[in-house]
């Protein structure tokens, strides 16, 4: 994608901000397994943004998490799509969004900064990156974009990533060690020849 947006005039003109698409190194191990390269300073963009939940926030989704965990998502829809009315569902989902400030990830970016300035470059350089990458992603097909698959970093420019679909896969990787003690990051690549990350924290 960079070697496209490099050729492209409209993207790599002198007089306007370089258009690429933030990456990392990748070391091969063998088809299915690799290392990538340990991206520093970064968090997930929806940790950056629960930061700033309020309290009555994080009591509603305290309150929504199931006390057993369902063997099957698709399951647990069904069986609230068939118990709840449309009246319910509404009536829930409006209680959710009051508590729900509509500036979340600005407020994140005050905290960061200390200044009107800061705060707008910041903004210019999230949205730059953020723009890139979901066009990028589009042009590749690549789907199951959301919050958790974006890793921030703190100079605001945003890293694809997707953790949740190989975590299952960690007690392979690790031998069963404990995931809270490695600080390993590890490439997946499935049969869709889609590559995923792995990140286990230190």
């Amino acid at each position: 994608m960079n070697d496209f947006y490099d050729n492209d005039s409209n993207c790599n003109q002198s007089n306007s901000a370089h258009i690429t698409v933030q990456t990392y190194e990748v070391i091969p191990i063998s088809t299915k397994l690799g290392i990538i390269e340990w991206l520093d300073n970064t968090r997930p963009l929806k940790e950056f943004i629960e930061a700033n939940y309020a309290q009555a926030k994080h009591d509603i989704i305290s309150q929504a998490k199931p006390t057993t965990k369902s063997t099957s998502n698709t399951i647990m829809y069904a069986e609230l799509f068939i118990s709840l009315t449309k009246a319910q569902v509404q009536d829930e989902f409006n209680k959710i969004q009051s508590v729900t400030p509509s500036d979340l990830l600005r407020r994140a970016y005050y905290k960061m900064t200390n200044s009107y300035e800061g705060f707008d470059t910041l903004r210019r350089q999230f949205i730059k990156s953020f723009a890139v990458l979901c066009t990028s992603h589009y042009i590749l097909s690549i789907g199951d974009r959301h919050q958790s698959n974006s890793d921030l970093k703190l100079n605001n420019f945003l890293h694809p990533s997707n953790l949740k679909e190989a975590l299952d896969q960690m007690e392979k990787v690790v031998d069963g060690d404990q995931t809270q003690n490695k600080r390993t990051q590890i490439l997946m690549q499935y049969k869709s020849n889609r590559c995923h990350k792995l990140t286990v924290d230190e």
